[in-house]
């Protein structure tokens, strides 16, 4: 059982008993949560399995449950009623339905308050262990392309078991098999049916596509199994076949990504030992880091909640050298004092990106385009209001593509945070570790001491769509066919076919520029058998 305090102040009485005694602030609330973590055991997949989180109103005002949220899918929640009265408990239905097996270690989190306090998150770890078998298989819907009469293609593929129970595969068919076959390795027979694949195993299988007249046609691959959650994979596979013909590819030439972040830290990277020297020994390492990438790059650190930065330069850029770099990222957190724990990093970064939204993504079409990383660093639990889900929603928005926000932190593991050397510790990290997890950042453990591997990594995280000087035809063509347009006009200098790549590739000096449209227009080559 856990005996949650949230803004309680502990007084203990010096007696010969030595009793200790907790008095509630004015208005805070106590609550009682049994279980700690909810353990729902061994659940079969695609079952579901109900547990109960029983909620006590341990204090002396109302408590209100507002809202509450998972850190991943496949879970819901129910309960009576969201008012507790002092001394009533709620139970709360807790219900899992895995849909892949292994262990889990999840989270749900629960936004209570009384009418006089602000509301709190209250994290209860999930866990539990999904067994049954799982089917894989390596192939996406597959479109062989236009190819000559007469010639074939195959693709390879491999039907595998990603649970943690033996899968028995009991057939690999094709819906239209005149001009498809399914074959075993090298071109052989298929093995047969049905196939016992243990957990971690596979069969490799070759699809392929022999077109016998002009015209264009598709089949479906089905795989039937006992996976209870996929009993059929269905993968639809086509292509096109004439006697003589021609084929256009259209690229879009990428340009190198720039990069934009914001680190907000609360006051243990400036005031508490070890994590400030921790903090200052990995700044040159994640400057360095992203000299490396060879990209152009903005980044600010930042302390305060208003999201104001502490240094008459508004952002570091690669013109800095590391230690230059680290240095004027300490003086951006200037502003900071011992008194001022922020644990609002959600609202600091939201207030951050709103202030300095000019040269973050405003300023040029480079910086408007760039890859946005937001870095939380704390050792407690983020007490910003809402779910972690509103406040990625609203830094999405400053982007048109969604996937150019990233979400990285350095904070205590979820679900029962961490200790380490030299008396760390720290509460889990749970909004921080979920908008990680769903954007796809990194998070790493407050309480390990390399935070410069840490923070290297998130460095390397942030590189985005790099340029590229080569260009993969979808088609083999006949070389001395091949004409290269650049926004419609011909550039007969400065590339070259790759036979074995089956790609165009530029000379770096004459590779087109970012965002302009090329296409490679070319006869269709003999069969390559």
């Amino acid at each position: 059982m856990l005996l949650l305090l949230l803004g309680c102040i502990d007084t203990t009485l010096n007696t010969d008993d030595e009793v200790d005694v907790t008095i509630p602030e004015p208005g805070e609330m106590v609550l009682v949560l049994d279980p700690e973590v909810i353990d729902f055991g061994l659940v079969p997949l695609g079952i579901q399995r109900v547990e109960i989180l029983t909620v006590t109103n341990a204090g002396e005002h109302d408590v209100f449950l507002t809202d509450y949220w998972f850190s991943e899918e496949g879970f819901g929640a129910t309960m009576a009623n969201n008012a507790l009265e002092p001394g009533d408990s709620q139970e709360v239905r807790i219900d899992w339905t895995p849909d892949g097996s292994g262990e889990m270690s999840e989270s749900v989190t629960l936004l209570a308050g009384t009418a006089l306090s602000t509301q709190s998150e209250v994290p209860v770890g999930l866990s539990g262990l999904a067994e049954g078998p799982e089917v894989s298989v390596s192939l996406a819907n597959h479109d062989f392309g236009t190819l000559l009469v007469g010639c074939s293609v195959g693709i390879p593929f491999t039907v595998s078991n990603v649970g943690n129970v033996d899968l028995s595969v009991s057939g690999v068919g094709l819906s239209y098999s005149e001009e498809f076959s399914v074959s075993g390795p090298a071109g052989g027979a298929l093995p047969a049916f049905p196939w016992t694949l243990p957990p971690g195993e596979g069969q490799e299988l070759t699809l392929s596509y022999i077109p016998e007249t002009a015209r264009t046609v598709s089949t479906t691959l089905r795989v039937s199994s006992n996976d209870p959650q996929a009993p059929y994979v269905d993968i639809i596979a086509g292509g096109g076949a004439v006697t003589e013909g021609e084929n256009t590819d259209a690229f879009v030439v990428a340009g190198d990504q720039n990069i934009t972040a914001l680190i907000a830290v609360n006051e243990i990277a400036k005031f508490q030992d070890p994590y400030r020297d921790w903090f200052h020994e990995a700044l040159p390492t994640f400057f360095e880091a992203l000299q490396d990438l060879e990209l152009d790059y903005r980044v600010a650190f930042v302390g305060m909640v208003d999201g104001e930065i502490g240094s008459e330069r508004e952002y570091i850029d690669q013109e800095l050298s590391a230690q230059e770099a680290a240095g004027v990222a300490e003086v951006m957190l200037e502003l900071m004092i011992p008194e001022g724990d922020n644990d609002e990093l959600f609202m600091t970064l939201d207030n951050t990106l709103a202030n300095n939204a000019s040269w973050l993504v405003d300023e040029e079409d480079v910086w408007a385009d760039s890859k946005l990383s937001l870095v939380a660093i704390n050792n407690n639990l983020d007490v910003s209001e809402g779910g972690f889900e509103g406040w990625v929603d609203g830094y999405r928005a400053y982007k048109d593509e969604s996937e150019d926000v990233l979400i990285h932190a350095i904070g205590g593991p979820v679900p029962d945070g961490c200790e380490g050397a030299e008396d760390v510790e720290a509460e889990a990290m749970l909004g921080f570790n979920d908008a990680a997890a769903a954007t796809g950042g990194l998070f790493f453990s407050v309480c390990e001491a390399d935070w410069g591997a840490h923070l290297a990594a998130m460095a390397g995280a942030m590189a985005g769509e790099r340029r590229t000087t080569v260009f993969e035809l979808s088609q083999e063509p006949e070389p001395e066919s091949i004409v290269v347009w650049v926004e419609e006009h011909e550039v007969e200098e400065g590339w070259s076919y790759n036979v074995t790549a089956n790609a165009i590739v530029f000379d770096e000096e004459a590779l087109p520029e970012a965002g302009a449209l090329m296409e490679v227009s070319y006869e269709l080559g003999v069969c390559n058998d």
